[in-house]
């Protein structure tokens, strides 16, 4: 039984042109770690400027791969783990950091951005309408 979550997903997958989805999926990734900020290392400002220029068109590609490569070295990569929310928060910043053809797999993806995001913290309720609004003009 899939969650309203995922039925907007889908949704969106299915009723939004690649590019546009692309362009608001990153400004949705932005605006939500930047309410997890807090839960970053130092570094993670930096990756969050970064993040935020590359999507103003103000940062090349080869700065969001060098901070992409840094903040993944401050991931855990066992997956019997339970995340902290620390971890969660960072790789959540990772989806940040992905140049614009990285999301083949958009529903998976934003699937485990959200999934992150509760994991560290978030209400996920709240990160689902948070996303609905993110398309809303284009869903209708």
């Amino acid at each position: 039984m899939s969650s309203p979550c995922d039925d907007l997903i889908a949704r969106i997958e299915d009723e939004v042109v690649s590019g546009d989805r692309d362009d608001r999926t990153r400004a949705f990734f932005i605006e939500t770690c930047n309410e997890i900020a807090h839960l970053l290392p130092p570094a993670g400002a930096r990756w969050m400027e970064i993040a935020e220029a590359y999507a103003q068109g103000a940062a090349s590609r080869r700065e969001l791969t060098d901070a992409r490569l840094n903040a993944s070295s401050f991931t855990e990569w066992d997956p019997q783990s339970v995340k902290s929310p620390q971890s969660a928060a960072v790789e959540a910043v990772l989806f940040t950091l992905t140049p614009d053809d990285g999301y083949d797999a958009w529903s998976e993806a934003m699937s485990l951005f959200i999934d992150l995001c509760e994991r560290a913290g978030m209400d996920r309720a709240m990160l689902c309408e948070r996303l609905r609004e993110a398309f809303e003009d284009v869903l209708e």
